[in-house]
């Protein structure tokens, strides 16, 4: 014998309702899922950037190799990778050392795109130029790091 279920509502407007809640719970974790990969960016050191120290005597010298990923609006960072120092000749295990490194703290980014960034992607250049870079190779780098076009970079430094 069937016994009637008091205040039960018909299997359709259940489903119904059900299928409507679940369609609202997919749509708010997927416009969350969208807003947080909207603030993440990631990097890649490639061809392993060397950066020289103009004061030491033996011209030494650190390259870097890693990668990683940031957050700004979080203030998150995530990144690790290897380094090897060239004519360390005061550091105890010197000349050459290799070792890790990893991000410890996020300081600040601030995305290019502007004519604002362009005019700063462009002082970089010339910074860069000043520091003794070829101003070849200083406009592939910073046009790889802004997105500014490298020939706009590399003529409007001349």
């Amino acid at each position: 014998m069937k016994q009637p279920i008091e205040n039960s509502m018909p299997m359709v407007k259940a489903a119904k309702r059900l299928g409507f809640r679940s369609l609202g719970v997919l749509l708010v974790i997927a416009l969350l899922g969208l807003a947080a990969q909207a603030e993440t960016f990631s990097f890649q050191l490639v061809k392993a950037p060397i950066a020289l120290n103009p004061l030491n005597p033996t011209s030494e010298s650190i390259r870097l190799s890693g990668g990683g990923t940031f957050d700004p609006a979080l203030g998150a960072v995530a990144a690790s990778g290897t380094f090897t120092l060239f004519n360390a000749f005061d550091h105890p295990n010197g000349p050459t050392v290799n070792g890790t490194w990893h991000a410890t703290g996020f300081v600040s980014f601030t995305p290019l795109g502007s004519s604002e960034d362009e005019e700063a992607a462009s002082a970089a250049v010339a910074e860069l130029v000043a520091a003794g870079a070829a101003r070849r190779t200083a406009a592939e780098v910073v046009s790889r790091l802004s997105g500014t076009p490298r020939n706009r970079l590399y003529r409007g430094s001349l």
